[in-house]
């Protein structure tokens, strides 16, 4: 049986990915203590579209295709995410359902970070929580940005035209 990784080795796992590129390996430590580590096998969902869970996870190793249910009953792939990138973190701030389906392209190696977890990080260390959530918000204003500039590309808008 293998033993389960350290603090020390899913720290080492944190330090690779962009979410974390201002933390300090005590911070890092701190983080992994919080987050369990997860396998997940090729062509296996993550999570699928509409389901709860309040988690985020951070992928280590491995592919993973973003599928969106069209309003016409179509799944349609929006992309691929690599090593290196987090997924789930809008369902961990907001609560609501999963917005996309999560496939396994490869076999996964995951670090999942709960929402009863952040909680524990925010509460224990009210510093590193808010350096956290700062990170996310960075993270997630990137997606949207590179959203709302494809969306332009493809002639399409948010809003109806007058």
């Amino acid at each position: 049986m293998k033993k389960p990784l350290s603090a020390q080795d899913k720290a080492a796992l944190l330090e690779s990915v962009a979410l974390f590129r201002d933390f300090q390996w005590s911070e890092l430590c701190t983080l992994a203590t919080l987050m369990n580590f997860q396998k997940v096998m090729t062509g296996s969902y993550l999570v699928r579209e509409g389901d709860n869970g309040a988690y985020l996870a951070v992928l280590v190793e491995g592919v993973v295709t973003i599928i969106k249910r069209s309003p016409y009953g179509r799944d349609v792939q929006l992309g691929d995410i690599y090593k290196g990138h987090v997924v789930g973190e809008m369902s961990l701030l907001d609560g609501e359902p999963r917005s996309a389906s999560l496939y396994a392209q490869t076999d996964l190696a995951l670090l999942v970070l709960g929402k009863a977890d952040l909680d524990t990080l925010l509460n224990q260390d009210p510093a590193l929580g808010a350096k956290f959530l700062a990170a996310l918000a960075r993270t997630l204003s990137v997606r949207l940005r590179r959203a709302t500039g494809q969306l332009a590309r493809v002639g399409q808008g948010f809003f109806p035209s007058p």
